[in-house]
């Protein structure tokens, strides 16, 4: 993985992906507690997580801060399988 990652530290960018994090956990109960984020690419972003990370899209977050409990179901569904259950 390369070294160069940009950390990301906005508030609101933070809180949203917090809130992420708080909705997989009623899906997917194992996932761990955030830590930090990252782009990785225009239109990636890597959580990492206490236990492991997952990937979002940058446009689902943008959509999730200004609408906060619009996620769609399908989206949350796609974002805990890019759940990695490791240590990075």
């Amino acid at each position: 993985m390369k070294k160069n990652h940009i950390i990301i530290d906005a508030d609101n960018e933070k809180k949203a992906i917090v809130l992420i994090v708080k909705k997989l956990n009623s899906i997917k109960p194992t996932i761990g507690a955030y830590i930090e984020h990252y782009l990785i690419t225009e239109k990636d972003i890597l959580v990492k997580l206490s236990n492991g990370f997952f990937k979002i899209k940058a446009n689902s977050l943008t959509n999730l801060q200004s609408s906060p409990n619009d996620l769609p179901c399908s989206e949350l569904q796609r974002i805990a399988k890019s759940y990695i259950n490791y240590l990075l």
